[in-house]
Order: structure tokens, then sequence, then C-alpha cells
């Protein structure tokens, strides 16, 4: 069943219509997906008339959909971010630099998943 509704998440409103578990209904999910998408393909044109749209709903797609939403990090991930903390507090920068550089091909930013303190 669907509500359509305000809610407030990490300190911004974000409404429109989603179901009692939080999720947005298909056309709004649709949406947002073709906003990543748009983004993606630097078409930003369209993510900007998609991303103002959207706003008219009450709903703000770089809070919805943040960079890295649908990234999965798995245990072989896990070590790579581990391996590259490692590197960086032995000083061993161009190892430190190539891992980064393999997690970031994979739309993974290390700095973001293991900030400085971690």
């Amino acid at each position: 069943f669907w509500l359509k509704s305000t809610r407030v998440k990490r300190g911004m409103q974000v409404g429109g219509a989603y179901d009692a578990e939080g999720a947005y209904d298909a056309e709004t999910e649709e949406q947002l997906d073709n906003w990543v998408t748009a983004k993606r393909q630097k078409n930003f044109a369209e993510a900007d008339a998609i991303r103002a749209e959207l706003r008219t709903k009450g709903i703000d797609p770089d809070t919805v959909r943040p960079p890295g939403h649908d990234i999965i990090i798995d245990e072989e991930i896990e070590r790579q971010l581990d391996l590259w903390v490692e590197a960086k507090r032995s000083k061993d920068f161009a190892t430190a630099d190539a891992i980064r550089a393999d997690l970031r091909a994979k739309r993974i930013e290390p700095d973001v998943v293991r900030p400085p303190g971690y």
C-alpha cells in the first residue's frame, strides 16, 4: 500500500510516494534510476531536468541516490580496502595509489569508504 508523505533523511526533507517499507513507487524509482544514468553518461541537461522534476515532488535525488549508493562491497573489495589502508599507513604510496586507482575503476571511492582515522 502506498503513502504520499514527507519524511526527513539526513537532515533534509525527502518526500514523494513510497510504500510502508520506505521504498519509492515504481515511477519514482525509474526517475531516480534515469537521473543516475544520465549523470553517469554525462548528459547533464537531462540529469538536471530530471532532478528539477523530482524536486517538485519533494524528492532530493542527491540525498536519495548519493554517489556509490548501488555499490556492493564484497569480501574481495574489503580486502583491497584493507590493503589500501595498510599501504598508506606504511607509507607505501605507490602501492596505495595503485590500489586506489583499481578501486576507483570499480566506482569505489576508498577515501569515502575508509575515511582518514578509520
